[in-house]
């Protein structure tokens, strides 16, 4: 891995341009972005058009398509075994500005227009969260503006549905010593890549509630809607991973399964009791 690329320019609007143009703006893409280095060569042949992080640590790549996307599945690849290969050095690069690169990386993928396969394709690259936008750069006399679509996003690692279950029955009283190894298992599950794993599947399970349910992302919250009317609001950040059930209900830290199907149950009974089409009486 070479010493961090200088920046340079290029002619309006190639590849260059429009990755400055996003890195203007990285919060477009998601919110807690913070820009690390451009044009980065991590060895000879495999060179990054940005890294950034996000707000917990993680290592976020964005790539502009060159060619089929066949063709981008391997540079994708080639990218998540270089960077595994230089973490350590990453790690003295970028430690003090909070990148942990020891975290799995994710990728932002950009084209002006993908074809109709794409999803698929990128689905194969199982375990790797990708995010693939089309973009088109925009704006007349004025300073131009890169114009984003979200295309397709992966379901990335450990994403699986999780089912509506029935409270459990309280348990007995724990000894000293299962309180402890409880305590110690939840320091294990008290990392940035549990918290994601949380969060995905949190998201994955409202998402496919209904699909009268809709998402948006305002304040660094992922938010889901029925018809205008607040579902839930999951915020993930450097504090973990945090689940509201309605508009106003108590936030629930999710750090272990129990926890996440203890949100999940209050989200899909208020969906079916209260908001979804199919409710009592309506």
């Amino acid at each position: 891995m070479g010493a961090p690329a200088a920046s340079r320019s290029m002619p309006a609007h190639g590849r260059e341009s429009v990755v400055d143009l996003l890195l203007e703006s990285p919060e477009r893409i998601e919110s807690g972005l913070t820009v690390l280095d451009t044009r980065l060569r991590l060895d000879d042949a495999i060179e990054v058009d940005a890294l950034l992080r996000d707000s917990l640590g993680y290592p976020v790549v964005v790539l502009l398509a060159r060619g089929d996307v066949g063709a981008e599945l391997g540079r994708v690849a080639s990218i998540f075994a270089a960077l595994q290969r230089g973490r350590f050095l990453l790690q003295r690069l970028y430690g003090e500005r909070g990148l942990d690169p020891t975290l799995r990386p994710r990728f932002v993928l950009l084209a002006p227009r993908f074809p109709d396969n794409t999803g698929a394709l990128l689905e194969m690259l199982a375990g790797v969260e990708v995010v693939a936008y089309e973009y088109r750069v925009v704006g007349g006399a004025g300073r131009p503006v890169l114009d984003l679509g979200l295309f397709h996003r992966t379901r990335g690692p450990s994403v699986l549905p999780v089912a509506v279950r029935p409270p459990a029955a309280p348990a007995p009283p724990a000894s000293a010593p299962a309180v402890a190894r409880r305590a110690e298992s939840a320091d294990e599950h008290a990392t940035p890549d549990a918290a994601r794993r949380w969060f995905l599947r949190a998201r994955e399970s409202i998402r496919a509630l209904s699909s009268h349910v809709t998402e948006s992302q305002r304040d660094g919250q992922v938010q889901y809607r029925v018809n205008e009317e607040t579902l839930a609001t999951l915020t993930l950040d450097n504090k973990g991973f945090r689940l509201r059930c309605g508009p106003s209900g108590s936030e629930l830290t999710v750090a272990d399964e129990e926890a996440l199907n203890r949100g999940l149950n209050s989200v899909f009974e208020l969906y079916f009791n209260q908001l979804g089409p199919d409710r009592p009486g309506a």
